[in-house]
């Protein structure tokens, strides 16, 4: 699947006319591209966050279930950062959340590539920065229910960031590929 690539919103006329004759700026056009990141980022919210309430809702907190399996849900909450680290830092996390989010959301938005995976990754990162925001904005607190043996907990959020930057980070090695592919040889002719 290939984004196509849209005109730029710059390309729209530059004002409308006002009820008072005045020019005002036009609103930038949505592009199906940008539907796309703001739809799958809004999915990964809402099953982070029905996951969330799903966990707090059915296991008392440090429960796990089933109880005997090598990998299962349980009930952890983490005030601080990835592998609880920065702990009590809620605020400060807070704040880069905020600011992380804001600069994905800007950049996919903004980035005039069709590449699906760049796309699919932005929208996971985007999403999954939001889902752990909420929780640390309205809960001042991370809530971490899938267990791996000798794994710290983790939760949906976390797994559509990790998944998004492995997806950033496969567009990135495969654009340098295709850049050391297109250069001409500098060997000399034979």
């Amino acid at each position: 699947m290939q984004f196509d690539t849209i005109e730029p919103m710059d390309d729209a006329p530059a004002a409308e006319p006002s009820p008072s004759g005045a020019t005002r700026p036009s609103r930038p056009r949505l592009r199906a591209r940008d539907a796309w990141v703001l739809a799958l980022a809004g999915a990964v919210v809402v099953l982070d966050q029905f996951t969330k309430w799903l966990v707090r809702h059915t296991l008392a907190y440090a429960d796990s279930w089933p109880a005997d399996w090598p990998v299962h849900f349980v009930h952890y909450t983490n005030n601080g950062a990835a592998f609880s680290t920065l702990q009590g830092s809620g605020p400060i996390l807070v704040v880069a959340s905020l600011l992380g989010a804001g600069g994905i959301l800007v950049y996919a938005l903004k980035s005039r590539s069709g590449d699906p995976w760049l796309i699919s990754g932005l929208s996971l990162m985007l999403g999954g920065a939001v889902g752990n925001l909420i929780d640390r904005a309205f809960n001042g607190e991370v809530v971490d229910f899938i267990q791996f043996p000798h794994f710290p907990a983790f939760n949906v959020a976390d797994s559509s960031i990790t998944i998004g930057a492995v997806l950033l980070l496969f567009t990135f090695a495969r654009g340098a590929e295709s850049r050391a592919e297109s250069k001409p040889s500098t060997a000399p002719p034979e």
